[in-house]
């Protein structure tokens, strides 16, 4: 609803800038929630306006993300080349600290790719008869490769012929390294998604906490900080769990500022604790 209506005001004064970053905001809260597609919609959306603004360092950004995603929906190729992209970006506009994150992302999507061979997803848990038995395994089927969806209903049709449950120990190597990736990553959306508020927090921390290490730059920072609390201010109802989110974003500007810092809803004091913790 916050980001709905804050795109709702970028598009009636024309900012085309807080369209393309309210998008790409929108396109990150529905990754969390597993509909990648609609991500992907929302970053391509974002990406055509920050290339007709010429906005290097937010194209790059949202390559990144795209990039992410179409490697995780198997289309390695697709995917790598992105994220070269925005490598290539990062290091043209001499920011150090997003390029070295972006060569970490890609040597990981590299070797994921590798070792899946880059081929695009299997159709999904319709496709097969036996895919409700495998997918006891928690994990979404449509994000393994093909041939390691054959080597899975395989594996599942030894047990069934054996008359047993399948186990992890029954399955290849490389494919039990490849499920329990998938429902790693499967877990943690779920984590995210289960707590919007609690993930944007975590955002909050860790880059304040960049901050106080030195590691980011806090005139950098504290413009996003500033607007996302006016945002939440402007946009949620009292009430609002979003509102206790506004209120940590507000003790964490005060607190970069080196101003006293207002009072820190309870849910999020341990997160303020490791902020405001004196620097080692």
């Amino acid at each position: 609803r916050l980001y709905q209506q804050a795109l709702e005001i970028d598009e009636s004064l024309g900012d085309l800038q807080g369209k393309s970053a309210t998008l790409h905001e929108m396109a990150y809260i529905y990754t969390l929630r597993g509909d990648l597609e609609g991500a992907m919609r929302l970053y391509q959306e974002s990406l055509q306006i920050q290339e007709s603004l010429g906005d290097l360092q937010g194209k790059a950004s949202t390559l990144t993300m795209l990039g992410q995603l179409l490697v995780a929906q198997g289309r390695g190729a697709e995917g790598l080349r992105m994220l070269e992209e925005a490598l290539a970006i990062f290091r043209r506009l001499g920011m150090p600290r997003e390029t070295a994150q972006v060569e970490d992302i890609l040597a990981q999507a590299r070797a994921m790719v590798e070792g899946t061979g880059g081929q695009p997803a299997a159709a999904g848990p319709e496709a097969t008869p036996s895919a409700a038995s495998a997918a006891s395994l928690d994990v979404p089927l449509e994000a393994l490769p093909p041939e390691l969806l054959a080597a899975l209903e395989q594996a599942l049709a030894q047990a069934q012929a054996e008359g047993r449950e399948l186990t992890m120990e029954d399955l290849p190597p490389e494919l039990r390294q490849a499920l329990e990736q998938v429902a790693q990553i499967v877990a943690q959306l779920a984590r995210l998604a289960a707590d919007p508020q609690q993930a944007l927090v975590e955002q909050v921390r860790d880059a304040a906490l960049a901050v106080r290490a030195g590691r980011l730059n806090a005139a950098d920072l504290l413009p996003q900080l500033e607007d996302l609390a006016a945002r939440i201010e402007a946009g949620e109802p009292e009430g609002s769990p979003w509102r206790e989110v506004g209120q940590f974003v507000r003790a964490v500007i005060a607190l970069l500022k080196g101003e006293e810092p207002p009072p820190v809803p309870e849910r999020y004091a341990r997160a303020w604790e490791e902020i405001a913790r004196p620097p080692e």
